[in-house]
């Protein structure tokens, strides 16, 4: 009879702990990703966004870095125009970006936290994130690519882009003029 509570006990035990691990782990992961989303903003936030031909990018004055930030469409056939990126650096929402189209923001040196997500009309979504330790004088190039093959789950990535290909794309595609909406 001792032998059986034992074992009942040992069982019990052991479920209780199975069952509490996940919860545990859930909690963590949880915590990890509430941080992560720290790096983003609002979720309440929205922008419209228009595009401007062939500007030319900004001069950035002594002791600020520029970073673009460019969207990118690995299947663009498959994705609407009404796609948005919002970008946010260090926990507020700093603009957007259509896809095949970029802005630049001047930036103090230092480690900048950096968020893109993507949304659109039918509520799919994405999120990236990135970190970067910027130096005064220097451009610095992320791209949000979006890879959506019709109604799979969508990857969103946000990389460093090497400056010639960056070059090129800002070169081609148009500037995103990204105002805070209502929507």
């Amino acid at each position: 009879m001792q032998l059986i509570n034992r074992r009942s006990i040992c069982c019990a035990l052991s479920a209780l702990i199975l069952f509490a691990l996940p919860i545990h782990t859930h909690a963590q992961d949880q915590k990890a990703i509430d941080k992560a989303m720290a790096t983003c903003g609002p979720a309440n936030s929205n922008y419209h966004v228009q595009l401007q031909a062939h500007p030319e990018p900004l001069t950035p004055p002594n002791g600020k870095a520029r970073v673009f930030f460019i969207g990118n469409s690995i299947f663009p056939r498959l994705i609407s125009n009404a796609t948005v990126v919002r970008i946010g650096i260090d926990g507020s929402w700093a603009g957007a970006v259509k896809y095949d189209s970029w802005f630049e923001l001047l930036l103090p040196p230092g480690t900048h936290h950096f968020c893109a997500e993507w949304k659109n009309a039918s509520s799919m979504n994405g999120i990236a994130l990135n970190v970067l330790d910027l130096q005064p004088g220097q451009n610095y190039y992320l791209v949000a690519s979006n890879y959506a093959l019709g109604t799979l789950p969508t990857v969103l990535t946000f990389d460093e882009l090497n400056p010639d290909e960056a070059s090129l794309l800002i070169h081609e595609w148009p500037r995103a003029i990204a105002t805070p909406s209502q929507k």
